[in-house]
């Protein structure tokens, strides 16, 4: 969770652990007045730093295929996430992209 002094909490996120060893972005949200200041980049990057240190083997992540997810997926591919095949709990859908970032604890700095 990230907040500010003036409009409350402006971000938020968190991990849902899976039974094959990886660990799922569940519910990245920045609130629509603190877009553009780089929170989603700050959050990505604690999360991924928390998965590593947690010892999970990759994180994953389910997101929209529609142009209002551009953004959120050009993040994802900057911080180093890979497309992949349906993750655990889900089908394939024409409206989710899957991606995945394989996780090394030996290496505990984020892209």
């Amino acid at each position: 969770m990230v907040s500010s002094k003036s409009i409350g909490v402006v971000a938020c996120g968190a991990l849902k652990s899976l039974p094959d060893g990886t660990t799922e972005v569940k519910s990245v949200h920045v609130d629509a007045l603190a877009r553009g200041r780089g929170l989603a980049r700050v959050l990505m990057v604690h999360l991924v730093g928390t998965a590593k240190s947690d010892g999970y083997s990759a994180l994953v992540l389910e997101t929209g295929t529609m142009d209002e997810y551009s953004a959120a997926r050009g993040l994802y591919e900057a911080l180093g996430f890979v497309y992949c095949d349906p993750i655990f709990g889900y089908g394939p859908a024409s409206n989710s992209a899957f991606m995945r970032l394989p996780l090394d604890p030996a290496n505990l700095s984020p892209q």
